[in-house]
This record gives C-alpha cells, structure tokens and sequence, in this order.
C-alpha cells in the first residue's frame, strides 16, 4: 500500500506545522519593522565592535533601550530589509553614495553604543560592558567624561 494512511497523514501534517513555527519566527525578523531594526542594529555593533570583548547580552541590553528612545528613519527602514547580507558581506558598500550613508549611520549608532558602556574607564578591568544607554537628552548627568570630584583639594 503506498496509499496516504492516517499515519502518513498526521506525520505530514505534524512536521508541516513544526516547518510553519519555524518559518514564521524567522519571518517575524524579517518582515516586523522593529524585528528588522534590531537585527540591523546588532549587525553593525557585531560588525564594529565585536571583537572588543562586549558580550551578547550587552549588545542586546542596548539594543532594546535605543530602539526604545530612537525613531526610526526612512533610511534605516530601508537598510533594514538588508540586515541578513550587511552583517557579513560588504555588498552595501559598493556604491558611493551607500558606503557614505552607512559610515555615518554606523559611526553614531557605534558612539552611542561606546559611550553607553565603561570602555572608556580608567579603572577598568576585563572586557568592557554594557552600562545604561547614553542620552544627554534624557540623562544629562551621566557624561562618562565629567568630573565628578572637585580638584581643589
């Protein structure tokens, strides 16, 4: 009997639902405008900053609290469709008026993630990490260049 049973049938049916979940939450990144921003911006610190010592979990903590704060731009919703080839291949950069747009968007999103963490630290010791994100809009006070104690003695 090479015939579709009942048993053939469920067993198709159970790893076409298993293929489905599958699917769909590796779509959700894709097609979601915030699930498309995030990879993007974890793209380009994995890109840029990587290899720095920072973890996954830093990456994450501030990826969630600059999408949190940070409108996203017709450029960067644009870009985003892109996030699955940018973060290992240099196919974007080919074209001037690109490589351009991307140098300074990665440049700020890459100093507001430094500034965001104790990398600059004197007193550092070990990999860098993730403090709490750098706005001086919202957090004036938290220059990690200020001076805190006064000089005078």
């Amino acid at each position: 009997m090479t015939g579709l049973t009942r048993r053939r049938l469920t067993k198709l049916l159970l790893v076409g639902t298993g293929v489905n979940l599958v699917a769909g939450a590796a779509m959700e990144l894709y097609l979601l405008p915030d699930g498309r921003f995030r990879e993007l911006v974890r793209s380009a610190l994995f890109r840029r900053v990587g290899d720095l010592g920072f973890t996954d979990e830093d990456f994450d903590r501030f990826v969630v609290e600059y999408q949190a704060i940070h409108r996203v731009e017709r450029e960067e919703q644009l870009l985003g469709y892109a996030w699955p080839v940018y973060r290992w291949s240099p196919l974007l950069e080919q074209a001037e008026s690109m490589r351009t747009k991307l140098e300074n968007w990665e440049e700020r999103l890459i100093t507001q993630f430094l500034l965001s963490t104790d990398y600059f630290a004197a007193d550092r010791t070990g990999d860098p990490r993730y403090v709490t994100l750098y706005s001086p809009g919202l957090r004036p006070c938290q220059n990690p260049f200020a001076r805190l104690r006064s000089t005078d003695g």
